[in-house]
Formats: structure tokens, C-alpha cells, sequence
């Protein structure tokens, strides 16, 4: 059995930003001797990478680009059927 990392792995590493609260650590110091986790990291040292998504007008025009278009006498027959057998 080997340690492989999972598919996608590496290409999120790069993207790895280290945490400005806590310098990557994932701890706070709060005293001399008073500690705490960093809640901006959640403790693990480095901020989240979101992947930017489309925007909702992308979204919208992706789905009117799907619909059904209307026949050349502007009558399609999905328009105008009752759907009753």
C-alpha cells in the first residue's frame, strides 16, 4: 500500500496561503503561557482557496441556450400539446 495523494492533490498545495492571524501556525498566543487556536484557520495554518464560480447571468444563459427553440411558424410541438393521451 502506497501514500499517494489523491488526484487534484498537488495543484492545491500550491494554492496554499498562509494564515496572516497566526503566521501558519494554526495557534494564537495569548500570554506567556496562554494559547489558543486561530478561528481564522480553524488551526490548521492556511486559509481555504475557494475556485471562483460562474455568475448567476453565466448560469441563466447557459440554460436558455439549452431550452427548446420554437419552430420557424413560431409553434413548437411542446407548446401546444396538452400532454393528455
Amino acid at each position: 500500500m502506497t501514500n499517494a495523494s489523491p488526484p487534484g492533490a498537488a495543484s492545491t498545495a500550491a494554492l496554499k496561503i498562509s494564515c496572516p492571524s497566526c503566521g501558519g501556525s494554526g495557534v494564537l498566543r495569548m500570554s506567556d503561557q496562554r494559547f489558543r487556536t486561530c478561528l481564522d484557520c480553524l488551526g490548521q495554518g492556511h486559509l481555504p482557496v475557494f475556485e471562483p464560480q460562474p455568475s448567476l447571468q453565466a448560469l441563466i444563459q447557459r440554460q436558455e441556450d439549452q431550452a427548446i427553440q420554437p419552430s420557424a411558424d413560431g409553434l413548437s410541438p411542446e407548446a401546444v400539446s396538452s400532454g393528455s393521451r
